[in-house]
């Protein structure tokens, strides 16, 4: 299990506009996040009328002037974090297959927790998990010209939200503080 804070969406506002938020999380603005394939993305939707693209300030300097750009703080507190997580729609992790093969995503964790639906890369850790739930509609070829349409049709897709509760709800029961600890102590108790 990957332990991560406890989920807190008591106190959140929840989004207001029919806009898609899409996400790429995190203050860390690197090459193998993905970041040849924002800038594509934030190219894209410059011209899309209901898409708005959330990221770190310390991207900006990196992307061109759009107004479907949203900026936010680079280091977020706990509270404006969950409150992004709770407004966006998507959460982009169009990691590179190469750094990511076997590394582990935190931010994948706790969107998956959140119920969030999350576009990632093939060959990635976080595809193998969506895979384990036949998730594999959220396995992105970024290069592939029509993926924002695809995006949009996988937010739409009832069918897919269906499979992805059952991946929230293993994960909200596996990945946890106590969840961690009991099996930790099991294994603790194997080595003694």
């Amino acid at each position: 299990p990957i332990p991560h804070v406890k989920i807190n969406i008591d106190k959140i506002e929840t989004k207001t506009k029919n806009d898609l938020i899409f996400w790429w999380p995190g203050g860390s603005i690197r090459e193998e996040k993905g970041l040849k394939y924002i800038k594509d993305l934030s190219k894209k939707i410059s011209t899309q009328k209901n898409i708005n693209l959330v990221i770190a300030k310390a991207a900006k300097e990196l992307l061109d002037d759009n107004s479907n750009i949203q900026y936010v703080n680079t280091n977020l507190n706990f509270d404006e974090y969950n409150s992004l997580m709770v407004k966006s729609d998507i959460i982009l992790l169009p990691y590179l297959a190469e750094s990511y093969r076997l590394r582990t995503s935190g931010i994948f964790v706790e969107a998956i927790a959140f119920g969030k639906i999350v576009a990632t890369t093939k060959n990635t850790w976080m595809a193998s998990e969506l895979e384990k739930f036949d998730l594999n509609e959220l396995i992105i070829n970024w290069d592939d010209k029509n993926y924002i349409d695809k995006l949009i049709n996988i937010y739409q897709s009832k069918k897919i939200k269906i499979k992805l509760e059952k991946m929230v709800d293993f994960y909200r029961k596996y990945h946890n503080v106590d969840n961690f600890a009991k099996i930790l102590n099991i294994e603790m108790k194997k080595i003694y």
